[in-house]
């Protein structure tokens, strides 16, 4: 068969990125908790004002990174899926190519 791209290559990278993906998101729920929660340094407001100021940063940081994960995800799915309809359309043009 004649393939334009190499499956088998194809199906790595989109097992490496499957496997960041998971990577990613994980990292993301266990970090969480520190980011989400900081301890003000004084009891003062400026103190508190920073916290509020860094909370909500480690927020935007944690949903940055979760979708990451998930864009990630995505990317492996659709490499996985064009592995697939290529190996199949080859193996359909070979086949048609027989006849």
């Amino acid at each position: 068969m004649t393939f334009a791209m190499v499956p088998e290559a194809v199906a790595l990278s989109a097992s490496t990125e499957a496997g960041l993906a998971a990577e990613t998101g994980g990292a993301a729920a266990a970090v969480s908790p520190a980011l989400l929660n900081p301890v003000p340094m004084g009891m003062d407001a400026d103190s508190a004002k920073f916290a509020a100021i860094s909370a909500a940063t480690g927020a935007a940081h944690v949903a940055v990174a979760q979708q990451h994960g998930l864009m990630r995800g995505l990317y492996s799915g659709a490499q996985s899926l064009a592995m697939a309809t290529t190996v199949a359309t080859e193996m359909m043009r070979a086949a048609a190519t027989a006849i």
